[in-house]
């Protein structure tokens, strides 16, 4: 007996339909909403009925919880698909029923057996099951409150509702049908009147859609489809609405900017920092621009942009002409040489208590030296304004070493120690979590220690970490991607590289008299026959302590060597260059072997032993500079030579006068002087000059000059003297040689002039050229020397410049040159110039291309520097379709001279590494030098096809910072090119859906991928973190499961459009396991480990001191304090400051100033106030798993 109030209580709705199914083979329901578990409760009952009705209105709290804008719209689609996701989560048993239940629905709406349909309007909140059609003789209606679903239709103590349903068995009123609308409705004529309702819609198609879709469901995603959602959901960047910018910006940008700047708005946003990484001649500037013109758009106008001194003008002028912004009001313009202005702005903010809402710095590589003032000022003012923005602009944010990129990013981080969390590969190719920079720093070291090291390898950490801080667009992606395209249509592209090289030599009569000046001075060299030295051999000499004319006999051969270059490089061989190795002549170290300096070195003990590894190496990075100006110009390796000369005399004069004078440590060299070595010796000769004034020593030592008593007991003084007048012979030497080659005998020049009137007389690429010098003293050389050569083209000089240096006319100049791209009219007294001569000054981010003709006058080595050059012309608004890039070449002796540049270069590398100096990643250091020299080679030689073919290889944007583009490309070529409609679609792919890889794949068979999403926050700030994952997992039991390489799942996972056919899910495998173990593991990896500072043994050598004399017994730990908490540059600054004053303090006089005891105290004090900030993990939700179809 059925009761006629059901309320789940005693007995519940499932249980009647239950009961009262196999009586029937018909059935009507109409139910606010639906889910399949309710189903699941009678689907046994039901599933070979000859017909079902199911009409569905809408659950009034599904907007809300799925934030639908139109309830009828959207509804039930989105929440039948999202009940459908969660039942992933399901107990395993249920899970297989439920997996059941679907696909026997599936089957009734396939038989036609199952009929759907929804009732947009009215609002449908009623809910009835009818057994029975008009026919039947013993029909039951049942009304009331209860839902089609598990809590609608189960008892209360089993997780049921409490609801209220009228039973109704009496034929006459379950089947009535009234004759007119004054009769009421029996129950099935009720249900008649909205199944044919006008605003009910068919819907069985997408509700057996719906179920085949889900996790649940029988039907797998196509592969492509599969490919294109895990791009989704792992580029996220890719697909967040960005910031909508300014009709104007949208007006003035191509596609790529547009999208860039909206990204990188995006990542300031949420990262408080970017880095915009674009190639040369993309325009950084005006893609910063619209980042500027939109924050100042929200009313945040207290911007700050920090540029090179030479770019001020080209900003000012961008800025103004394309966004319509004023410096003053807008904007704040500094250059980046202006130390003492941006300590001032620093202050005034602070005075003013106001924060800097946004950074700008262009060119932000020339900041990558942690220990320039430059770089340390700037910090400062970060710091200050802990709330702001900072924007950087590089197209080479790793010149040298990866640890160029972290000191950008770190800078950008206002200093942090730590920054994200990516996987990285151990050396038992386990997959950990660590942090970026710890990373990198791993990377470092491995780059320098494996024999086998593989870029490659740590390819998706490098992926990981890069892509959160930087957005780059290349020459090629763009291109390839049609973004090329102004408002009105019109596609540009970039000009073609032609590269053309002009080879010269010296006169043999020259070379002759060179030789015979070198052999007659045999006698003064020591007996040396220095034209039959092997200058191959010579150069892979390292580590010896004395004089090179001590040993040189060791490497002479038995046959001459003519030639100007190697001549004059076997003269520079000789040099000692002394008065930059004093340490060196230390008794116990000057005459030792270089093992038996290793062994010494080794036990030493604070900085002597990185002081005498980096004396030992000054002599071939001088090699290698005075080698690249005697390439460059005989003048410039001759002003270097009377530099020295000066330098040597000043030297002895102190030595005389019972005085060393030398250099502390060349990292102070590199900090300030990059590449340009001969420029600190300028340095170098102004502050020997204040050795007579009244600089303290301590300024002395800071500027990184020391003087110290020429003492014999320490130092073999007498063989300092000897050898600093061995270099003055060898000097006046190669001032007489050089002299022979200057003015009108200066073959070069005069080679140079033939080639550019040669190039211009074609009028192929236009009559302007710009003409590049790696040094100063070769710009000027020309500037004072062409008219000697230029006979009658003399008037040239009246239509060129000359651009060496800082010079506060460099904009004008530059307008002059280039006024089209400039956007600059002349004035009445100025004349257009047609060829502009510059150091690197000029080779970032100028726009010069009026100009189609480039001249290296002097063979660049440094690859990013030769790209960066050919950008200025090679860019976008140029006229002209091609461009030619003219190298002058040295026509005797190219390979000789690039051989010796590349050992010497890789020679200091393997020093400066061995004393914990960079190593080079996107350098000369990472390939081979023999492949390396032939490439140049290539680019050098005579054959201008394969010149043109090596510069295209060298100007591929293929480095490790667009290795994103492979499948970042492949999702934008598809959101760029996809309706929203079927972007919708792929999106709507349902969390947790099995599918098939691609037949091409090679995953394992058997094995089974998983996509994972955690999703946490920081524990201080709050800050919200997602990560996914990818782990591999076995099919059965213990189902182990491990992380898998982000790039190595998606080269898996990878397939065209065309493989995109779904199959039936006929996947046996534990899937709850499974999913069970790889959110496990996913969680494992994306809880942060608690960072630490590492300290060396020096550092616990002090903390261990200061924590056993000078610390209160039952204090804090002194070393979990600094390990945990000290996680800035500005604290890690200080403390490793007090850690060399502890240890000296306490070499020298056994006890620790009270001072320094306060200080370390005070640092104490503010570390163990801060606390280290660690990820924690919310949920972390299955996203997508994959296998290999089972073909048996």
């Amino acid at each position: 007996m059925i009761p006629k109030i059901l309320d789940n209580q005693k007995k519940s709705l499932a249980e009647v339909l239950r009961e009262e199914a196999p009586k029937h083979k018909h059935l009507s329901i109409a139910t606010g909403y639906w889910d399949l578990a309710g189903t699941l409760e009678i689907i046994d009952e039901i599933k070979d009925y000859e017909s079902i009705r199911l009409l569905i209105g809408a659950e009034p709290f599904s907007s809300k919880k799925l934030n639908i804008s139109n309830l009828y719209e959207n509804f039930p689609e989105q929440d039948i698909a999202s009940d459908l996701e969660s039942i992933r989560n399901a107990d395993r048993e249920n899970l297989v029923k439920l997996r059941e239940t679907a696909r026997a629905l599936a089957k009734l709406v396939e038989d036609k057996k199952l009929e759907v349909r929804v009732c947009r309007k009215p609002f449908l909140h009623a809910k009835t099951y009818i057994f029975g059609t008009y026919d039947s003789e013993s029909p039951v209606g049942i009304i009331g409150s209860s839902n089609f679903t598990s809590k609608g239709l189960n008892l209360i103590e089993s997780g049921g509702n409490a609801e209220l349903n009228a039973v109704e068995t009496e034929p006459r009123i379950v089947s009535y049908q009234p004759l007119n609308e004054q009769q009421q409705h029996g129950h099935l004529s009720w249900f008649d009147s909205f199944w044919s309702s006008e605003h009910v819609e068919p819907w069985s198609g997408e509700f057996s859609q719906i179920l085949r879709d889900s996790p649940v469901g029988d039907l797998t995603f196509g592969p492509y489809d599969i490919y294109i959602k895990t791009l989704m959901e792992v580029f996220p960047d890719e697909m967040i609405k960005l910031p909508e910018l300014d009709s104007n910006s949208q007006d003035i940008l191509y596609k790529y900017q547009n999208r860039n700047a909206s990204i990188l708005i995006n990542k300031l946003e949420k990262m408080g920092m970017a880095i915009l990484a674009d190639s040369v001649g993309l325009g950084k500037t005006i893609t910063a621009g619209a980042v500027i013109s939109h924050y100042i758009s929200l009313g945040k106008n207290r911007i700050v942009v920090i540029v090179p001194a030479s770019l001020k003008d080209q900003w000012r002028d961008d800025l103004r002409n394309v966004f319509k912004l004023s410096e003053g009001f807008d904007y704040q313009l500094i250059s980046q040489q202006d130390i003492n202005l941006i300590k001032q702005k620093a202050e005034d903010y602070r005075q003013l208590k106001a924060n800097v809402d946004l950074f700008v710095i262009d060119e932000a590589h020339n900041l990558r030296s942690e220990g320039s003032e430059r770089h340390q000022c700037i910090l400062e003012w970060l710091l200050d304004n802990q709330s702001s923005k900072v924007l950087m602009l590089t197209a080479t944010p790793i010149n040298n070493s990866l640890n160029d990129l972290v000191s950008l990013i770190r800078l950008g981080l206002k200093g942090s120690l730590d920054s994200v969390m990516v996987p990285f590969k151990d050396r038992n190719n386990r997959i950990q979590t660590i942090d970026f920079f710890d990373a990198l720093a791993n990377i470092q070291k491995a780059s320098k220690h494996k024999e086998d090291f593989k870029w490659d390898d740590y390819k998706q950490t490098l992926i990981s970490g890069i892509s959160r801080y930087l957005v780059r667009s290349t020459r090629q992606g763009v291109e390839a991607e049609g973004s090329l395209v102004t408002k009105d249509g019109e596609a540009r592209h970039f000009p073609q590289s032609d590269v053309k090289n002009a080879s010269y030599s010296f006169p043999e009569d020259i070379s002759s008299a060179i030789a015979r000046n070198i052999d007659v001075e045999t006698a003064r060299l020591n007996g040396v026959e220095a034209r039959k030295i092997d200058v191959d051999a010579i150069t892979l000499e390292t580590q010896r302590s004395k004089h090179p004319l001590d040993f040189a006999a060791e490497y002479v051969s038995n046959e001459e060597v003519m030639g100007v270059i190697p001549n004059m490089f076997q003269l520079i061989t000789l040099l000692g260059f002394t008065p930059y190795r004093a340490e060196v002549y230390r008794h116990e170290y000057y005459g030792k072997t270089p093992a038996e300096l290793k062994a010494l070195l080794a036990n030493s003990k604070g900085d002597i032993s990185r002081t005498i590894n980096i004396q030992l190496a000054v002599h071939n990075m001088l090699q290698v500079t005075w080698l690249k100006r005697l390439e460059s110009s005989t003048f410039s390796l001759a002003k270097s030579v009377n530099k020295y000369k000066q330098r040597l005399e000043k030297f002895i004069e102190y030595l005389d006068k019972g005085y060393i004078i030398s250099f502390k440590d060349i990292s102070i060299l590199e900090n300030e002087y990059g590449e340009d070595l001969e420029r600190a010796f300028d340095d170098y000769e102004e502050f020997v000059k204040e050795l007579g004034k009244s600089t303290s020593p301590e300024e002395l030592k800071r500027r990184g000059i020391e003087r110290k008593v020429a003492d014999s007991n320490k130092y073999n003084v007498e063989q300092l003297r000897t050898d600093s007048n061995r270099d003055l012979v060898i000097c006046d030497l190669m001032d007489r040689c050089l002299s022979m080659l200057a003015g009108q005998q200066d073959t070069k020049m005069v080679r140079f002039v033939e080639d550019i009137n040669q190039l211009i007389s074609t009028g192929k690429y236009g009559r302007k050229v710009l003409i590049f010098s790696f040094f100063a003293d070769t710009i000027n050389y020309l500037k004072d020397n062409l008219r000697y050569v230029l006979g009658d083209e003399i008037d040239v000089l009246d239509r060129a410049e000359f651009v060496s240096g800082q010079n506060s006319k460099v904009d004008a100049i530059t307008k002059r040159f280039s006024p089209i791209s400039k956007k600059y009219k002349l004035k009445d007294d100025e004349k257009e110039l047609d060829f502009l001569f510059a150091t690197d000054i000029l080779s970032e981010g100028q726009n010069l291309q009026d100009a189609a003709i480039l001249v290296n006058y002097d063979l660049h080595w440094n690859p990013v520097r030769m790209i960066q050059r050919n950008g200025r012309i090679n860019r976008l608004g140029s006229s002209f379709s091609k461009v030619l890039i003219s190298n002058m070449t040295p026509e005797d002796h190219i390979e000789l001279y690039l051989r010796l540049v590349s050992r010497l270069e890789n020679k200091i590398s393997t020093i400066k590494n061995s004393v914990g100096l960079d190593q080079g990643v996107l350098s000369n250091d990472d390939v081979n030098p023999i492949e390396f020299v032939e490439s140049m080679k290539n680019l050098y030689g005579n054959d201008g096809k394969v010149a043109t073919e090596t510069m295209k290889d060298l100007d591929k944007d293929d480095d490790i910072l667009s290795w994103t583009n492979d499948h970042v490309f492949v999702l934008r070529n598809y959101l760029n090119n996809t309706d929203d409609k079927e972007i919708e679609r792929i999106k709507k792919i349902p969390m947790g859906k099995w599918s098939y890889l691609p037949h091409k794949s090679s995953f394992e068979y058997g094995r089974v991928i998983s996509l994972q999403k955690a999703i946490g926050k920081t524990s201080i700030t709050n800050q919200p973190i997602t990560q996914t994952f990818f782990t591999s997992s076995e099919p059965v039991e213990p189902y182990v499961t491990e992380i898998l390489d982000e790039q190595e799942a998606l080269d898996f996972i990878k397939t065209t459009p065309d493989d995109n056919e779904r199959k039936l899910d006929k996947i046996r495998t534990d899937r709850q396991a499974i999913a069970n173990r790889a959110s496990r593991t996913a969680k494992r990896r994306a809880e942060s480990n608690d960072s630490i500072y590492t300290l060396t043994p020096s550092k616990v050598r002090a903390v261990e001191l200061m924590e056993t004399k000078y610390r209160e017994p039952g204090e804090i730990p002194v070393r979990a304090i600094i390990e945990r908490n000290l996680r800035d540059s500005r604290h890690k600054r200080q403390f490793e400051k007090l850690v060399r004053e502890i240890n000296r303090e306490f070499k020298e006089d056994n006890f620790v100033n009270i001072p320094t005891i306060r200080s370390f105290n005070k640092l104490i004090d503010e570390l163990s106030k801060m606390e280290a900030e660690d990820t924690v993990v919310d949920s972390v939700n299955d996203v997508l798993y994959y296998t290999k179809e089972n073909k048996l």
